[in-house]
């Protein structure tokens, strides 16, 4: 329970029931705070997210900060990115700043990770990739309207009561890149690290390629990539000998380090939608843990229909200032207008049935007759044959003289 019970603003009384994250931004002179709110005037579970000043110089620059991440909310979302809705945002009483959101209920990706240390079989392993077919999807909206997330993580991801994967946190994306280190550790790209080769760019859309690309390595794997400079990447096979090759290339090249060798996120829609269709069509064998001395990783999650629990959670982790954390739910009924749009847990392929025996020709009655006149017609010419053959043979016989009348 969070030490502040209740919060009045925007017209709107709150209770603040769970604190979910909390994060200090020393650049920024702030610290964030997300919550689990009741709105007691509509009933409603919302996100409440609090940024309390430490350097009162920064005011204005928080403002600003608001004000942008408003404006990439409202731009994204109207343009069907699948985003949290921002509800509103104002500057409360005590100074601070206060944003409004809409309660997922869900489980964090970071948390189906963390689960289970099973390794992900066929079934698993398609899920995964609609898992991420979702996230690219989002960013390909974000990407249209030259934005960059620039924090994908597994603790910023949903997965909803749906099983859509949902994208949250604009934090990042409100700010203006930077030349230092940003992003989550075991997800940020090469050039969002303090210490980068100086012919890197700076941090923008191919630095989602990465973060992306990281999560998935980490579900697959078991753990996020461990880049050293110098030392080739271990492709996720090494680590799970179920991962299919054309798999094994993607994620290698959206990993690249230098950021104009990634893909771009349409052509890993497409290849993840690729993969996981023939993944759909074929058995793969069951995965197996890298050599003993692979590096050691966090956990990865069960089957899609184990991994949950009878409750309902909401979104966590705040990173740099912005939200995350979600609790279990329980796992629904699988919505069959959805089955082509991100459930992703389709049967294995149907057998291919043997076409039915041609039926056999029907006859009328008249059919019948006309078949009799010709069988009887054929009879009789048959004996008319046979007659004149007996007759030439007995006249044969008389006029050889070899028989007599």
């Amino acid at each position: 329970m969070s030490a502040v019970e209740t919060l009045d603003i925007h017209g709107e009384h709150y209770q603040l029931m769970d604190k979910l994250a909390e994060r200090a931004a020393p650049d920024y002179g702030l610290i964030s705070r997300v919550y689990k709110g009741w709105n007691q005037r509509s009933q409603d579970t919302v996100i409440l997210k609090g940024f309390q000043l430490t350097d009162e110089r920064q005011r204005s620059r928080v403002r600003d900060m608001f004000a942008e991440e408003r404006r990439l909310m409202n731009q994204i979302r109207n343009n069907k990115g699948n985003i949290p809705m921002r509800k509103w945002d104002a500057e409360g009483a005590d100074g601070q700043f206060w944003l409004c959101m809409e309660y997922i209920a869900g489980d964090t990706w970071a948390k189906r990770l963390d689960a289970s240390p099973q390794l992900p079989d066929n079934h698993t392993m398609r899920q995964i990739l609609g898992w991420g077919e979702d996230i690219a999807t989002t960013l390909g909206v974000f990407h249209s309207q030259k934005v960059a997330h620039r924090d994908v993580t597994p603790a910023n991801i949903i997965i909803d009561t749906r099983n859509h994967a949902r994208l949250i946190d604009l934090g990042l994306a409100a700010l203006r890149p930077a030349v230092g280190e940003e992003g989550t550790r075991g997800y940020r790209a090469p050039e969002q690290q303090e210490v980068k080769p100086a012919e890197l760019l700076m941090p923008g859309m191919k630095s989602d390629i990465y973060g992306l690309a990281a999560v998935l390595y980490h579900a697959l794997t078991g753990g996020p990539p461990r880049v050293v400079p110098g030392v080739a990447l271990k492709p996720p096979s090494m680590l799970n000998s179920a991962v299919p090759p054309e798999l094994d290339e993607l994620l290698v090249q959206m990993l690249a380090q230098h950021p104009d060798h990634r893909p771009a996120i349409a052509t890993v829609r497409t290849k993840l939608n690729a993969v996981r269709q023939h993944l759909g069509r074929t058995v793969v064998p069951g995965a197996t843990v890298g050599p003993a001395d692979a590096d050691p990783a966090p956990a990865l999650p069960p089957a899609a229909a184990t991994a949950l629990s009878p409750e309902l959670a909401t979104p966590a982790a705040a990173a740099d200032g912005v939200s995350g954390a979600a609790a279990p739910l329980a796992q629904p009924e699988a919505d069959p207008d959805e089955a082509l749009d991100g459930l992703y847990n389709e049967g294995m392929p149907q057998p291919t049935l043997a076409p039915p025996p041609p039926a056999l020709p029907r006859h009328t009655p008249a059919d019948v007759v006309r078949r009799s006149q010709r069988t009887a017609t054929v009879g009789l010419v048959l004996l008319c044959m046979l007659l004149v053959g007996v007759v030439a043979l007995l006249a044969w016989l008389v006029l050889s003289g070899r028989w007599s009348l």
